[in-house]
Formats: C-alpha cells, structure tokens, sequence
C-alpha cells in the first residue's frame, strides 16, 4: 500500500513539474535573453559621441529582438521598454515575463517606432506596445485593433 502511495507522489510531483515549467516557457523559449551592451560597444558608443554617459546609462537592460541594433539604437530599445514596463507595473495582475521586440525591425535600418509584445505564464500575450519619438507610447491589449 505505501508503495502505491509513493507512486501516486512519484507522479503527481512529476506533474507539478511539468506544469511549472510550462509556466515559465517565456523566460526560456523561444530562446531570446535580454542583453546588456558589450563593452566594446561601450567603447563604440562613447567614441561616436561628445557627451560623457555614466555607466549606469551604459548599462541598460536591451530588450529581445534588438540584438542587431547599433549601440545607439539598443539603447533607445532599452529607453523605451522600461519607460513602458513602469507605466504598466502597477495596474498589471500577472507579471511580464518577457518584452520583446515584434516585429524585429530591419538590421542597419532606421529604428523609428517600435513594437513591443510582452508575455506572462504560458507565453500567454498580455499587451502590445508602440513607442518611439520623444516618449511616444500607445499599450493596448491584445485583440484590439492595434496594427
């Protein structure tokens, strides 16, 4: 009898298991890190500019799908994610797993406005974004008529 007993534990943990990992499935797949820049983009991107940037500012989260930006453009990624992260922190009831960039605009070209998706548990899409310009930002959710 205990035996079955550790069977059904056996199992029932495997499922709890199983369950949370699908859970999580945004921070792992598709396999697509936030990022930080390099320090030879660092390097870059104060060469190309006369203003002396703290390390603080150098060292913004980058969001996914920016990962063929400039160093100028994933940062002005990085802006505009966190400015939409904290307008959204508060009123949110599920966490945001994952922001990414979507679309992913062209590499080498103007990145003007972005598109930005966020996900919570079981890669379910809580909102999409737009931001660009000097704190433009439109979030609506998701099934609106959003473009």
């Amino acid at each position: 009898m205990s035996n079955l007993r550790l069977r059904h534990f056996g199992i029932a943990l495997l499922l709890c298991a199983i369950v949370i990992t699908l859970a999580i499935t945004p921070l792992w797949f598709p396999f697509c890190p936030e990022t930080q820049l390099t320090a030879s983009e660092k390097v870059y991107f104060q060469s190309r500019t006369s203003f002396q940037y703290s390390d603080t500012y150098l060292s913004q989260t980058i969001p996914c799908g920016a990962e063929a930006f400039s160093p100028a453009d994933k940062l002005y990624a990085a802006r505009h994610r966190d400015h939409i992260l904290d307008e959204v922190d508060h009123v949110l009831l599920f966490p945001v797993l994952r922001l990414e960039l979507h679309p992913t605009p062209e590499p080498r070209k103007p990145v003007g406005l972005l598109h930005f998706r966020a996900y919570t548990f079981f890669n379910i899409p809580l909102f999409q974004a737009r931001a660009g310009g000097s704190g433009y930002m439109e979030i609506e959710p998701i099934g609106s008529s959003y473009p």
